[in-house]
């Protein structure tokens, strides 16, 4: 289970709304005023302006994002060279401490049918009590 930080969630929402359907927000990625902090060959490490706040009932202290360069909607789907440098990033960030998730690309809580995973960072703070208020993002915690 996920949420965002709260501060994030009507901008989140009204950054949905505003996007047409069709358009892919990593293909319309905007190099000079994203939070891009390392970049590669086929990829980029981006600082998530929506990050979660909870994920698995614990607490995140970093959000970042691995996105790659161009537009593929399944890790499958990436050319060789493309994996070996995926699976470099992953181990780095492992290393470092940090979890990581992918969403397939049939799976329908995925809100950008670009490919992307998830490298989050815990506080070690596990939440103990939450009420689920509103689907998707909603939750209020103790």
């Amino acid at each position: 289970m996920a949420t965002r930080k709260k501060p994030n969630e009507k901008r989140y929402v009204d950054y949905r709304k505003s996007k047409p359907v069709d358009k892919c927000d990593f293909c319309d990625f905007d190099m000079q005023n994203s939070n891009v902090i390392d970049e590669h060959k086929y990829f980029w490490i981006v600082k998530n302006v929506f990050g979660y706040d909870i994920w698995d009932n614990m607490e995140v202290s970093e959000h970042l994002m691995i996105v790659p360069k161009y537009h593929i909607e399944s890790i499958s789907k990436l050319e060789q060279s493309a994996v070996d440098e995926y699976g470099k990033i992953i181990a780095k960030y492992d290393g470092n401490g940090y979890s990581y998730y992918a969403r397939s690309a049939d799976n329908k809580s995925k809100s950008v049918p670009h490919q992307h995973t998830h490298l989050l960072k815990f506080t070690g703070k596990r939440k103990r009590f939450l009420i689920f208020i509103k689907r998707p993002y909603l939750l209020w915690f103790k």
